[in-house]
């Protein structure tokens, strides 16, 4: 099979067209969608991911919240902040930058991201769900790579492929 050029900033383009339709629907019904953000200590390549995510993120009608905290945070200061994020009704999604300093409990602070607004699905309750085919939400990279193959029909039932990786975020 000869190779092919896939361009993602048309399909990142076509995705985020039909999000800002839906987004607007939203609005037009009163529910304005929020993501709010965490980013634990001052690493330069994690708070540019979380600016792009951001941007991303407004481009498409979504409010945002910056949550930027000192790396030598107590871990319940942390929980404290994801209990008050999953309580308010205006936040609808939960990013919590990873990886975290090495003295948090990454399990633990994922894990108390509500199911319903942990848009990385990575509680054990969505990676559970995914695991058995449930309805979940899927991570990110992968619903990515899905995406691409199918905007440009691209059929892999029947293929041979090799995935290498050991990632909460991408899958094992």
């Amino acid at each position: 099979m000869p190779g092919r050029l896939i361009d993602g900033n048309a399909v990142s383009s076509s995705i985020r067209s039909r999000l800002t339709n839906r987004i607007t629907k939203l609005k037009e019904k009163g529910i304005s969608p929020c993501l709010a953000t965490i980013l634990v200590g001052n690493d330069p390549a994690s708070a540019i991911y979380i600016q792009n995510k951001q941007k991303a993120a407004k481009q498409v009608g979504l409010i945002t919240q910056d949550h930027r905290l000192k790396d030598d945070l107590q871990q319940n200061e942390l929980t404290s902040l994801i209990d008050s994020l999953n309580n308010d009704s205006s936040v609808h999604g939960i990013l919590v930058q990873l990886p975290l300093p090495k003295h948090i409990n990454e399990f633990e602070i994922v894990n108390k991201i509500s199911p319903s607004k942990d848009v990385d699905g990575l509680t054990s309750i969505n990676s559970g769900l995914l695991l058995h085919n449930e309805a979940s939400l899927k991570p990110c990279t992968p619903s990515g790579i899905v995406e691409l193959l199918d905007f440009y029909n691209i059929g892999i039932m029947s293929q041979n492929v090799i995935i290498v990786n050991r990632s909460i975020l991408v899958g094992k």
